[in-house]
Protein backbone atom coordinates (compact mmCIF):
# COMPACT_ATOMS: atom_id res chain seq x y z
CA UNK A 1 0.00 0.00 0.00
CA UNK A 2 2.52 2.13 0.84
CA UNK A 3 4.94 1.57 -2.36
CA UNK A 4 1.48 2.54 -4.03
CA UNK A 5 0.85 5.81 -2.67
CA UNK A 6 4.61 7.01 -3.06
CA UNK A 7 3.75 5.77 -6.99
CA UNK A 8 0.95 8.05 -7.12
CA UNK A 9 2.41 11.21 -5.67
CA UNK A 10 5.04 10.26 -7.85
CA UNK A 11 2.76 10.80 -10.62
CA UNK A 12 1.11 13.96 -9.65
CA UNK A 13 4.44 15.45 -9.27
CA UNK A 14 5.73 14.97 -12.70
CA UNK A 15 2.41 15.99 -14.43
CA UNK A 16 2.52 19.11 -12.26
CA UNK A 17 5.61 19.80 -13.24
CA UNK A 18 4.90 19.01 -16.74
CA UNK A 19 1.69 21.27 -17.34
CA UNK A 20 3.80 23.97 -15.17
CA UNK A 21 6.36 23.95 -18.22
CA UNK A 22 4.00 23.57 -21.13
CA UNK A 23 2.53 27.18 -19.99
CA UNK A 24 3.58 30.24 -22.77
CA UNK A 25 6.04 32.91 -22.37
CA UNK A 26 4.12 36.11 -21.37
CA UNK A 27 3.79 37.85 -24.74
CA UNK A 28 6.51 41.01 -25.05
CA UNK A 29 5.59 43.28 -27.48
CA UNK A 30 8.67 44.79 -28.68
CA UNK A 31 7.42 48.04 -30.02
CA UNK A 32 6.56 48.72 -25.80
CA UNK A 33 10.50 49.56 -25.54
CA UNK A 34 10.78 52.98 -24.11
CA UNK A 35 13.97 53.18 -26.70
CA UNK A 36 12.12 52.90 -29.33
CA UNK A 37 10.10 56.58 -28.46
CA UNK A 38 10.52 59.73 -30.88
CA UNK A 39 12.81 62.45 -29.36
CA UNK A 40 10.36 64.67 -27.10
CA UNK A 41 11.57 67.43 -29.16
CA UNK A 42 14.20 68.23 -32.28
CA UNK A 43 17.27 68.71 -31.71
CA UNK A 44 18.30 72.50 -31.56
CA UNK A 45 19.72 73.36 -35.30
CA UNK A 46 21.94 75.99 -32.87
CA UNK A 47 23.56 72.98 -31.26
CA UNK A 48 24.50 71.17 -34.91
CA UNK A 49 28.01 71.94 -36.68
CA UNK A 50 27.29 74.66 -39.26
CA UNK A 51 28.76 71.95 -42.12
CA UNK A 52 25.29 69.80 -41.05
CA UNK A 53 23.33 69.71 -43.79
CA UNK A 54 20.18 70.06 -41.12
CA UNK A 55 22.07 73.25 -39.99
CA UNK A 56 21.96 74.62 -43.41
CA UNK A 57 17.86 73.27 -43.63
CA UNK A 58 16.91 74.71 -40.62
CA UNK A 59 18.81 78.57 -40.64
CA UNK A 60 18.89 78.92 -44.52
CA UNK A 61 17.18 77.34 -46.99
CA UNK A 62 14.08 76.67 -45.23
CA UNK A 63 13.13 80.52 -43.57
CA UNK A 64 15.16 82.30 -46.47
CA UNK A 65 14.55 80.10 -49.80
CA UNK A 66 11.35 78.19 -48.89
CA UNK A 67 8.90 81.70 -49.13
CA UNK A 68 5.96 81.33 -51.27
CA UNK A 69 6.10 81.48 -55.01
CA UNK A 70 10.25 80.65 -54.54
CA UNK A 71 11.32 77.25 -53.78
CA UNK A 72 7.95 76.08 -51.95
CA UNK A 73 7.56 73.61 -54.43
CA UNK A 74 6.62 75.74 -57.41
CA UNK A 75 10.05 74.66 -58.61
CA UNK A 76 12.95 73.05 -57.95
CA UNK A 77 15.15 73.20 -55.51
CA UNK A 78 12.13 72.32 -53.27
CA UNK A 79 13.06 73.73 -49.93
CA UNK A 80 10.18 73.09 -47.90
CA UNK A 81 11.71 69.64 -46.57
CA UNK A 82 15.34 68.56 -45.72
CA UNK A 83 15.22 65.43 -47.57
CA UNK A 84 13.35 68.08 -50.72
CA UNK A 85 16.48 70.00 -50.60
CA UNK A 86 18.96 67.81 -50.60
CA UNK A 87 17.41 65.78 -53.08
CA UNK A 88 16.59 68.34 -55.17
CA UNK A 89 20.31 69.86 -55.05
CA UNK A 90 22.78 67.08 -55.28
CA UNK A 91 23.72 66.11 -58.17
CA UNK A 92 21.10 66.90 -59.92
CA UNK A 93 20.59 69.09 -63.24
CA UNK A 94 20.07 72.96 -63.32
CA UNK A 95 16.97 73.78 -65.57
CA UNK A 96 18.98 76.59 -66.67
CA UNK A 97 22.97 76.76 -66.34
CA UNK A 98 23.61 79.64 -68.34
CA UNK A 99 24.53 77.40 -71.15
CA UNK A 100 25.61 74.59 -69.56
CA UNK A 101 28.33 76.16 -67.95
CA UNK A 102 27.50 74.54 -64.23
CA UNK A 103 26.87 70.47 -64.68
CA UNK A 104 24.85 70.29 -61.08
CA UNK A 105 22.99 72.36 -58.81
CA UNK A 106 25.44 71.32 -55.90
CA UNK A 107 28.73 69.54 -57.11
CA UNK A 108 30.32 67.63 -54.30
CA UNK A 109 33.51 69.18 -53.41
CA UNK A 110 33.52 71.46 -56.05
CA UNK A 111 31.46 74.88 -54.60
CA UNK A 112 33.09 77.51 -57.04
CA UNK A 113 31.67 75.03 -60.22
CA UNK A 114 28.08 74.70 -58.16
CA UNK A 115 25.36 76.83 -59.60
CA UNK A 116 23.76 77.26 -56.10
CA UNK A 117 26.88 78.70 -54.77
CA UNK A 118 27.47 80.50 -57.70
CA UNK A 119 23.37 82.60 -58.05
CA UNK A 120 24.12 83.53 -54.45
CA UNK A 121 27.20 85.41 -54.81
CA UNK A 122 26.95 86.74 -58.43
CA UNK A 123 24.15 88.29 -60.53
CA UNK A 124 22.62 86.19 -62.70
CA UNK A 125 19.82 85.95 -64.51
CA UNK A 126 16.96 87.38 -62.38
CA UNK A 127 19.39 88.19 -59.79
CA UNK A 128 21.54 87.56 -56.70
CA UNK A 129 20.04 84.76 -54.68
CA UNK A 130 17.99 84.96 -52.84
CA UNK A 131 15.81 87.76 -54.60
CA UNK A 132 13.40 88.42 -51.10
CA UNK A 133 13.60 87.42 -47.89
CA UNK A 134 10.84 86.30 -45.48
CA UNK A 135 10.85 88.22 -41.77
CA UNK A 136 11.92 85.78 -40.14
CA UNK A 137 15.26 85.30 -41.73
CA UNK A 138 18.41 86.53 -40.61
CA UNK A 139 19.65 86.17 -44.22
CA UNK A 140 20.61 90.04 -44.35
CA UNK A 141 22.42 89.97 -40.99
CA UNK A 142 24.40 86.51 -41.30
CA UNK A 143 24.82 86.15 -44.88
CA UNK A 144 28.74 86.42 -44.81
CA UNK A 145 28.33 83.30 -42.65
CA UNK A 146 26.06 81.71 -44.10
CA UNK A 147 27.58 81.68 -47.35
CA UNK A 148 30.76 80.49 -45.88
CA UNK A 149 29.03 77.56 -44.24
CA UNK A 150 27.49 76.48 -47.58
CA UNK A 151 30.61 76.65 -49.47
CA UNK A 152 32.70 74.31 -46.39
CA UNK A 153 29.57 72.36 -46.56
CA UNK A 154 30.18 71.94 -50.82
CA UNK A 155 33.86 71.12 -50.21
CA UNK A 156 33.91 69.02 -47.23
CA UNK A 157 31.61 66.65 -49.94
CA UNK A 158 28.08 67.81 -49.43
CA UNK A 159 27.32 65.24 -47.09
CA UNK A 160 23.50 64.41 -45.61
CA UNK A 161 22.21 65.66 -42.46
CA UNK A 162 23.92 61.49 -41.21
CA UNK A 163 26.84 62.51 -42.67
CA UNK A 164 26.57 59.99 -45.52
CA UNK A 165 28.68 61.43 -48.59
CA UNK A 166 26.20 61.21 -51.69
CA UNK A 167 26.62 58.70 -54.46
CA UNK A 168 26.21 59.65 -58.30
CA UNK A 169 23.78 57.24 -59.92
CA UNK A 170 24.18 55.90 -63.35
CA UNK A 171 20.18 55.14 -64.60
CA UNK A 172 19.74 53.71 -67.97
CA UNK A 173 19.67 55.54 -71.01
CA UNK A 174 16.92 56.52 -72.80
CA UNK A 175 15.38 57.64 -75.80
CA UNK A 176 13.53 61.63 -75.81
CA UNK A 177 13.10 61.88 -79.25
CA UNK A 178 12.28 60.01 -82.28
CA UNK A 179 11.62 61.20 -85.82
CA UNK A 180 11.35 59.55 -89.67
CA UNK A 181 12.59 61.01 -92.78
CA UNK A 182 12.79 59.77 -96.58
CA UNK A 183 16.29 58.00 -96.38
CA UNK A 184 19.01 60.21 -97.33
CA UNK A 185 16.59 63.34 -95.95
CA UNK A 186 17.26 65.17 -92.76
CA UNK A 187 14.86 68.28 -93.99
CA UNK A 188 11.45 67.10 -94.45
CA UNK A 189 10.27 64.85 -91.34
CA UNK A 190 7.31 62.37 -91.84
CA UNK A 191 4.19 64.34 -89.53
CA UNK A 192 2.98 62.19 -87.28
CA UNK A 193 -0.77 61.59 -87.00
CA UNK A 194 -3.70 62.11 -84.33
CA UNK A 195 -5.37 60.18 -81.84
CA UNK A 196 -5.09 57.75 -79.05
CA UNK A 197 -1.61 56.42 -80.71
CA UNK A 198 0.52 59.15 -82.70
CA UNK A 199 2.33 57.42 -85.14
CA UNK A 200 4.64 58.96 -87.79
CA UNK A 201 2.78 58.12 -90.97
CA UNK A 202 5.19 57.14 -94.14
CA UNK A 203 4.76 56.07 -97.35
CA UNK A 204 4.78 52.75 -99.03
CA UNK A 205 7.01 51.07 -100.94
CA UNK A 206 9.76 53.39 -99.70
CA UNK A 207 13.18 53.40 -97.96
CA UNK A 208 13.21 55.49 -94.78
CA UNK A 209 15.84 56.64 -92.20
CA UNK A 210 14.79 56.48 -88.27
CA UNK A 211 16.63 58.82 -86.37
CA UNK A 212 16.73 58.57 -82.50
CA UNK A 213 17.82 60.91 -79.76
CA UNK A 214 19.90 58.88 -77.49
CA UNK A 215 20.80 60.55 -73.87
CA UNK A 216 22.41 59.00 -70.80
CA UNK A 217 23.23 60.36 -67.76
CA UNK A 218 26.77 59.02 -67.61
CA UNK A 219 28.02 57.56 -71.22
CA UNK A 220 28.59 59.74 -74.44
CA UNK A 221 26.13 58.94 -77.59
CA UNK A 222 28.89 57.59 -79.33
CA UNK A 223 29.56 55.13 -76.54
CA UNK A 224 26.31 53.04 -76.58
CA UNK A 225 26.74 49.23 -77.54
CA UNK A 226 24.40 46.89 -78.71
CA UNK A 227 22.52 49.71 -80.53
CA UNK A 228 19.21 47.17 -82.07
CA UNK A 229 16.18 48.10 -83.22
CA UNK A 230 13.15 45.34 -83.72
CA UNK A 231 10.20 46.19 -85.69
CA UNK A 232 6.67 44.65 -85.05
CA UNK A 233 3.32 44.62 -86.58
CA UNK A 234 2.10 43.85 -83.55
CA UNK A 235 1.95 46.35 -80.41
CA UNK A 236 3.10 43.92 -77.17
CA UNK A 237 4.16 41.09 -79.25
CA UNK A 238 7.88 40.71 -80.41
CA UNK A 239 8.21 37.44 -80.32
CA UNK A 240 8.33 37.55 -84.44
CA UNK A 241 9.98 40.78 -85.61
CA UNK A 242 12.41 42.16 -87.92
CA UNK A 243 16.00 43.45 -86.66
CA UNK A 244 17.64 46.08 -88.38
CA UNK A 245 21.20 47.95 -86.86
CA UNK A 246 21.79 51.58 -85.42
CA UNK A 247 24.11 53.62 -86.59
CA UNK A 248 25.82 56.30 -84.74
CA UNK A 249 26.65 59.86 -86.18
CA UNK A 250 28.94 62.46 -84.76
CA UNK A 251 27.19 64.90 -87.51
CA UNK A 252 23.57 63.51 -87.17
CA UNK A 253 20.80 66.27 -86.91
CA UNK A 254 19.43 68.66 -85.11
CA UNK A 255 15.85 68.95 -84.34
CA UNK A 256 13.17 69.32 -81.58
CA UNK A 257 12.90 65.88 -78.92
CA UNK A 258 9.54 64.87 -77.51
CA UNK A 259 9.62 68.14 -75.22
CA UNK A 260 9.86 70.47 -78.30
CA UNK A 261 13.36 71.34 -77.34
CA UNK A 262 16.12 71.51 -80.03
CA UNK A 263 18.67 68.50 -79.84
CA UNK A 264 20.87 66.68 -81.33
CA UNK A 265 19.98 63.42 -82.84
CA UNK A 266 22.74 60.52 -83.17
CA UNK A 267 21.11 57.52 -83.92
CA UNK A 268 19.76 55.89 -87.18
CA UNK A 269 18.23 52.50 -88.36
CA UNK A 270 16.91 52.67 -92.42
CA UNK A 271 14.10 50.05 -93.14
CA UNK A 272 12.26 49.57 -96.23
CA UNK A 273 8.10 49.76 -96.18
CA UNK A 274 7.63 47.49 -99.52
CA UNK A 275 7.13 44.54 -97.43
CA UNK A 276 3.89 46.02 -95.73
CA UNK A 277 0.31 47.20 -97.22
CA UNK A 278 -1.10 50.11 -96.48
CA UNK A 279 -2.72 50.71 -93.41
CA UNK A 280 0.00 48.39 -90.95
CA UNK A 281 1.19 49.93 -88.26
CA UNK A 282 4.65 48.98 -87.14
CA UNK A 283 5.97 49.37 -84.15
CA UNK A 284 9.67 49.81 -82.70
CA UNK A 285 11.91 48.72 -79.74
CA UNK A 286 15.15 49.94 -79.73
CA UNK A 287 17.77 48.13 -77.54
CA UNK A 288 20.85 49.64 -76.28
CA UNK A 289 23.25 49.49 -73.64
CA UNK A 290 25.48 51.96 -71.68
CA UNK A 291 27.79 48.89 -70.48
CA UNK A 292 26.93 50.18 -66.79
CA UNK A 293 23.51 47.94 -66.31
CA UNK A 294 22.64 44.42 -65.64
CA UNK A 295 20.55 44.21 -68.43
CA UNK A 296 20.33 45.17 -71.90
CA UNK A 297 17.74 48.67 -71.87
CA UNK A 298 14.90 48.22 -73.93
CA UNK A 299 12.46 51.05 -75.10
CA UNK A 300 9.57 51.21 -75.02
CA UNK A 301 9.26 47.26 -73.42
CA UNK A 302 6.35 45.28 -71.92
CA UNK A 303 5.70 47.67 -69.15
CA UNK A 304 5.14 51.00 -71.49
CA UNK A 305 1.62 51.93 -71.95
CA UNK A 306 -0.12 52.22 -75.16
CA UNK A 307 0.14 55.77 -75.44
CA UNK A 308 4.02 56.14 -75.26
CA UNK A 309 4.30 52.85 -77.32
CA UNK A 310 2.47 55.12 -79.88
CA UNK A 311 5.58 57.43 -79.83
CA UNK A 312 7.67 54.81 -81.14
CA UNK A 313 5.29 53.34 -84.20
CA UNK A 314 5.12 54.37 -87.82
CA UNK A 315 2.00 53.90 -90.09
CA UNK A 316 1.68 52.73 -93.49
CA UNK A 317 -0.38 55.52 -95.15
CA UNK A 318 -0.98 56.21 -99.05
CA UNK A 319 0.61 59.72 -99.84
Amino acid sequence: MKIRIAFIVCVMLVAIIGINSCKKDPFINPYDDPALDPPSSNPNPDNLNPSNFAYLHSKIFKPTCANSGCHDGTFPPDYRSINSAYNTLVYQKPVNSSNNVFKYRVYPYKADSSILFHRMNVIMGSGIMPLVTDPQSDWPVKKNDYLNDIKNWINAGAKDMFGNYPQLGNLQPQITGFLSFPAGNTSSPFPRGFGNIVPIEVPPNSSIDLWFLVEDDSTAAANISYNICNVSTSLFNFTVSDSVPLTYSSAGLTANDFSGNAAQFTHKATISTAPYPIGTYLYLRIKIDDNSQDVITEIPNEGTGEIMSGYFALKIKQP
